[in-house]
């Protein structure tokens, strides 16, 4: 059977109508999950450093953009350039969305260069994301 394009006005506004209300509804299941919750942010560094301060301002404004709105409880976890927080995350913390890490780049690039290092691995459960790396100038 060949598959006819949609051409009526009303077809087309019943297709967009069905897409926006599955877009409106999905985030209702994150919500109902981390709502009441909260969520370990694994700093890879000592306190009071720059990666520390870093992160805890993500983690201060992160909750609100989650469904649910979970409370962020940041924890230090240095040693090892974060490796030991990268470890931690892959091995030990809880694999349903309350823990999350922000590590230096070497604990993700040091088990894909080192046969040592790959006695852990973080690349099947997280998506890597970068602060810029360089800060903007003002006059």
């Amino acid at each position: 059977m060949a598959s006819t394009p949609i051409t009526s006005r009303a077809g087309l506004t019943a297709l967009t109508t069905a897409i926006g209300v599955t877009l409106a509804t999905a985030p209702a299941p994150a919500a109902e999950f981390y709502a009441g919750k909260s969520i370990d942010l694994l700093i890879g560094a000592p306190p009071a450093g720059g990666y520390d301060i870093y992160a805890r301002v993500v983690g201060r404004h992160l909750g609100r953009h989650i469904p649910g709105q979970p409370t962020i409880v940041p924890k230090n976890m240095p040693g090892a350039g974060s490796a030991r927080a990268a470890g931690y995350l892959s091995t030990v913390a809880p694999k349903d969305g309350t823990a999350i890490a922000a590590i230096m780049p070497g604990a993700v690039m040091g088990p894909l260069l080192d046969e040592k290092a790959r006695r852990c691995s973080i690349r099947p459960r997280c998506s890597i994301s970068a602060p810029p790396t360089t800060a903007p100038a003002f006059a």
